[in-house]
C-alpha cells in the first residue's frame, strides 16, 4: 500500500460516469471529456459516478487516458459535491494537493483513522479557512494559501520518513494526518482575520479547539491514535521527550519545511552567483551551494 506517491502533473482527480454502453463522461471543474472506454479500463468504476485519477495524454489531436486509478469508496453524490467544494475553495496552484489528499484518504483501510480524516475533510467551515490561510506573519509561508502548502509539505515528508524507516502503515498514516493538522490552529490567529477579530495566542491550543469534535471521536474510538496525534499537535516542551516516534518525524518535517522556505526567501531577487546573504526576514545569514532558481526549474 503506497501512502506516499508523487503524481505527475498529467494526473487529474476527475468524476467518471457512464453515459451508455462504452461511452463515459470524465468531468471536473476544468475538463469535460466524453470517451469510449474498454471494459478492462473501467470495470471497477461505479457506472453512476466515481472519483478517479486519470493520467491524461494530451499529445495528440484528441486527449487520451493512459491509466486510471479508482479512488475506493468515493462514489456517492455526497462525495461528488464535497470534492468539487474542495476544488472551488483551493487556489489554482493547489489542485494537485486536493488530488493527493483524497488519494491518501482513499487508500486508508476502513476504520477509525479513515473516518477521522473524513470528518476533517468534510468540515466545510474548517476547509474554507484552512485552504486560504496564511502560514505566518512575516515569517515562513506568509502568503494566502501558505498554510496549506506548508501543512502538505509536512504531511508528505513525515509520511515519507515513516515509509523510509519502515515504521509500518499506521505510523505512516498518522504521520501524514498529524503533519497536515500540526498548524491548523493558525487559521484563528490575527493574520488570518480582520483586525477587530484577530487574536494572538499559541496556535497549538487553538487546534484542539477547532477540531474538538473530530478529536473527541478519535479519543472515544481509539485512545492510542488520539494520544499519538495529540502528541504531534501539542506545544513542544524541550524537557519532555516524544513518546511516539511519529511526533519526532512531524517536528523534523516541520523544521525542514520552515528552514527551506526561509533559506530560499533570503536569496529571492539575489543574483545566482551570490553564495551567502543576510535575510531581511529573520536577520540571519544564509549560505548555499546551488542557485535556487536553477533548482526550482529542474
Amino acid at each position: 500500500m503506497n501512502f506516499v506517491t508523487n503524481h505527475p502533473e498529467c494526473a487529474e482527480l476527475i468524476w467518471a460516469s457512464r453515459i451508455e454502453g462504452t461511452q463515459w463522461l470524465f468531468h471536473s471543474l476544468n475538463r469535460k471529456l466524453q470517451l469510449s472506454m474498454q471494459q478492462d479500463d473501467i470495470k471497477s468504476i461505479n457506472p453512476d459516478g466515481q472519483w478517479v485519477i486519470c493520467f491524461f495524454n494530451d499529445a495528440g489531436v484528441l486527449p487520451k487516458i493512459d491509466k486510471i486509478t479508482v479512488l475506493k469508496g468515493l462514489f456517492s453524490e455526497e462525495h461528488h459535491q464535497l470534492i468539487n467544494f474542495h476544488f472551488k475553495q483551493a487556489l489554482p496552484q493547489h489542485k494537485e494537493i486536493v488530488r493527493d489528499l483524497w488519494y491518501f484518504y482513499s487508500i486508508l483501510p476502513e476504520g477509525v483513522i479513515r473516518e477521522f480524516l473524513y470528518q476533517i475533510l468534510s468540515d466545510r467551515i474548517f476547509i474554507t479557512a484552512f485552504f486560504s490561510a496564511r502560514g505566518s506573519h512575516r515569517h515562513h509561508h506568509e502568503y494566502i494559501g501558505g498554510l496549506l502548502e506548508h501543512s502538505y509539505e509536512v504531511a508528505f515528508n513525515s509520511a515519507l520518513l515513516a515509509k523510509q524507516f519502515r515504521l509500518g502503515p499506521m505510523t505512516t498514516s498518522i504521520a501524514f494526518i498529524a503533519g497536515l493538522l500540526h498548524d491548523a490552529g493558525k487559521i484563528e490567529l490575527y493574520y488570518n482575520h480582520p483586525c477587530e477579530d484577530g487574536i494572538c495566542a499559541q496556535h497549538e491550543m487553538l487546534t484542539f479547539m477547532l477540531l474538538k469534535s473530530q478529536l473527541q471521536y478519535l479519543r472515544n474510538n481509539s485512545p492510542r491514535y488520539f494520544e499519538a496525534i495529540s502528541g504531534c499537535l501539542k506545544t513542544k516542551v524541550p524537557s519532555v521527550p516524544a513518546s511516539y516516534i511519529v511526533e519526532t518525524l512531524v517536528r523534523m518535517a516541520d523544521k525542514v519545511s520552515t528552514d527551506v522556505y526561509l533559506a530560499k526567501a533570503a536569496f529571492r531577487n539575489v543574483p545566482d552567483f551570490y553564495w551567502y546573504t543576510k535575510s531581511k526576514m529573520d536577520n540571519q545569514v544564509y549560505k548555499r551551494l546551488d542557485a535556487y532558481s536553477v533548482i526550482q526549474t529542474e
